[in-house]
C-alpha cells in the first residue's frame, strides 16, 4: 500500500501524519485524538501552535478518513466528533493561553512520573522538577512563588481527577496503581 506523508503542525511543528487513501486510514499521531488534544509544544516555546493545529484539523477534515489511528488511545471512526472536540479545546486555549500552560504542566507532570518509573514522589520534588525544566521557562509566572503556586494548583487538580493520588506518606504524590 502507498501512504501519503502529510505535515501535522500543532503538537510539534516537525510532526507528520500518514494517510492511506484507498482504505481511508489516517495515522494521525498526536494531531488528532478521539476526545482530547496534545500539548502544543510551540506554545511552550513562546510561538503560536494553535494556528498550525487548526490548519492540520482542516486537512484531516478534507481527507475525511474512515478510520483514525491516534498516537494515544484506540483507533476510532468518528472523526467529525473528534474534530469538533479538538477545535473547541484549541479555541479555548486561544482565548486563555494560561489554560494551555496548566494543561501542559499537568500532562507533563504525569508523563514525568511515568518516565521516571516513580511510584511515590514528594510534592515539593515535583514542583522543583517543573521549576527547573527548561520547557516551562517561557510560560511560568515571573516569580518562583507564583510558579510554585501554579504547580501546587495543577497537582491538586490532578489529585481531584484521580490522575494522581495523595500518598500515604505526608506530602507524597503517587500515580494510581491501575
Amino acid at each position: 500500500m502507498s501512504w501519503e506523508a502529510i505535515p501535522a503542525c500543532g503538537h510539534d511543528d516537525q510532526a507528520l501524519m500518514y494517510f492511506q487513501a484507498d482504505h481511508g486510514v489516517l495515522i494521525s499521531g498526536d494531531a488528532l485524538w478521539e476526545s482530547r488534544v496534545a500539548v502544543l509544544f510551540p506554545m511552550l516555546q513562546g510561538r503560536d501552535g494553535i494556528a498550525g493545529a487548526l490548519k492540520t484539523l482542516d486537512v484531516i477534515e478534507s481527507l475525511d478518513p474512515r478510520v483514525v489511528v491516534p498516537g494515544h488511545g484506540a483507533a476510532f471512526d468518528t472523526s467529525a466528533r473528534a474534530l469538533r472536540t479538538a477545535r473547541a479545546r484549541l479555541l479555548a486555549f486561544a482565548e486563555d493561553p494560561d489554560k494551555h500552560t496548566r494543561y501542559a504542566l499537568k500532562a507533563l507532570l504525569v508523563f514525568h512520573l511515568m518516565e521516571q518509573g516513580v511510584v511515590t514522589e514528594p510534592r515539593e520534588r515535583l514542583s522543583d522538577w517543573v521549576l527547573g525544566s527548561s520547557i516551562f521557562e517561557r510560560v511560568l509566572p515571573g516569580s518562583a512563588e507564583a510558579s510554585r503556586q501554579l504547580c501546587d494548583r495543577c497537582i491538586d487538580e490532578l489529585i481531584a481527577t484521580g490522575s494522581l493520588i495523595q500518598g500515604s506518606t505526608s506530602g507524597s504524590i503517587e500515580l494510581p496503581r491501575n
